[in-house]
């Protein structure tokens, strides 16, 4: 099974490579239908002599790479359809082209699917994403918004019932050091963290000197 996924990978790989090259001949046959005389005396195993013996093999392989792991994502595709649309599948394309346009237009359409379906994809993952952050907002604001009863909260500084917590534990904010001191980085003690700024149940405003004001 290895093995064969390997195979099917390094053909998705030649197939990306090769479709351009294969895409261009045929398009510019189309526009220069005397180049067909001088593909067939250069070769010697396949001398197409009509634009159908070139554009037929061609379609028939994209078709059968859109079906290979990966091969609906292939980098080419975004430089092989628009061609193949304007030149083999156009109203005015030669009518021998006619078997190419069916499959190029079979095509067109395989491509223009999974791309919906990549893009709707993505549109559930974003709205999935959006109901998430809105959970979390939402569940932020309720936890804020909640009644704190003081003894659940330490209050900073001489507003601690033990007292503060390191020498650098102040009810003034404003009294804070930005570097900790040496007392501060030996403390055990949970440094305060404001767990409320609205005005809550019990009439008073937890953290009001950490609190944004209006």
């Amino acid at each position: 099974v290895e093995r064969s996924r390997r195979v099917l990978m390094q053909l998705v790989r030649m197939a990306d490579r090769f479709l351009p090259l294969a895409v261009a001949c045929l398009v510019e046959c189309v526009q220069q239908p005397h180049l067909l005389s001088g593909l067939a005396s250069d070769s010697t195993s396949y001398a197409p002599t009509t634009l159908r013996e070139i554009a037929e093999p061609v379609c028939a392989v994209m078709l059968v790479c859109v079906r290979l792991p990966d091969g609906l994502h292939l980098p080419c595709w975004e430089r092989v359809l628009p061609p193949l649309l304007a030149h083999v599948a156009a109203p005015g394309a030669p009518t021998e082209l006619a078997t190419a346009a069916h499959d190029v237009e079979r095509l067109e359409k395989i491509l223009r699917g999974e791309h919906e379906r990549v893009e709707a994809q993505e549109r559930a993952k974003r709205a999935q994403q959006e109901q998430r952050d809105e959970a979390y907002a939402m569940q932020l604001q309720l936890q804020m918004e909640a009644p704190v009863p003081p003894e659940e909260e330490e209050l900073p500084g001489d507003l601690r019932e033990a007292g503060p917590r390191h020498d650098n534990d102040h009810a003034d904010f404003r009294r804070i050091s930005v570097l900790p001191s040496s007392e501060e980085i030996r403390c055990d003690e949970p440094p305060y963290l404001p767990k409320q700024y609205l005005k809550n149940a019990y009439g008073d405003r937890r953290g009001s000197e950490f609190a944004p004001t209006d």
